[in-house]
């Protein structure tokens, strides 16, 4: 196991869609790919980068990048961009903190966190990445109107997504509490990741909320959220 982990941390190293700060001069040349974009999807906590390649393939006019601390998680997105040729799509290896340092200006119009680790106890709250710290860093990345959406088979995280928005005043754009059974579901909400595959075999429920952060104010954080 050890060893297949560090062949795929090496390949990713030398794939040319994919950024760090340990690969020279990468940063700088992702924030060009950037700045030369006008539509930026970022997947965070990506993992094997299910949306960034999908998204990607659906959409050859926008640009998607795939972020995840870990570099052995996200080999199978970046061999996948490589192996078709996907020249809109890029992985960053970053922690979610760092990723607002390759943008000189707000990019993004969309922001997908499929099946983040959930945090299900309250003093791990500002560990989830819908806490309002993190809200913090992707208002800063977003254009007006840019949408959060977030995916999970936790309805902890669902419903505190939703107490969120509720105490920031940001507007709710949709809510599925079941989402395999809804029936008008977005091409993009079809999308389906490993995580997902697997919860749904294990008969969980997959839950989606999509909101904006157009009246988020970090001014204005509630003490007690």
């Amino acid at each position: 196991m050890a060893r297949t982990k560090h062949k795929k941390v090496a390949e990713v190293n030398s794939l040319p869609n994919v950024y760090s700060r340990r690969i020279q001069g990468s940063l700088e040349e992702l924030k060009i790919r950037i700045s030369d974009a006008n539509d930026v999807t970022l997947e965070l906590a990506c993992g094997n980068g299910e949306y960034t390649t999908g998204l990607a393939e659906m959409y050859p006019e926008k640009f998607f990048i795939g972020v995840d601390r870990k570099s052995n998680r996200i080999w199978r997105g970046a061999k996948t961009v490589a192996e078709n040729n996907l020249t809109n799509a890029a992985f960053l290896i970053s922690y979610i903190e760092k990723v607002e340092l390759i943008f000189q200006e707000p990019k993004v119009t969309n922001i997908w966190i499929p099946f983040p680790e959930p945090y299900p106890m309250h003093g791990h709250r500002k560990k989830r990445v819908i806490h309002p710290r993190y809200l913090t860093i992707y208002k800063r990345l977003m254009k007006p109107g840019g949408v959060m959406h977030l995916k999970t088979d936790s309805e902890h995280l669902y419903n505190y997504a939703k107490k969120i928005c509720g105490l920031m005043g940001l507007a709710i754009l949709k809510t599925v509490p079941d989402l395999r059974n809804y029936p008008e579901l977005t091409p993009e909400e079809k999308i389906m990741t490993r995580f997902e595959s697997d919860h749904l075999r294990d008969g969980r429920k997959i839950y989606y909320i999509s909101f904006l952060l157009d009246n988020f104010d970090s001014t204005k954080i509630p003490k007690y959220e």
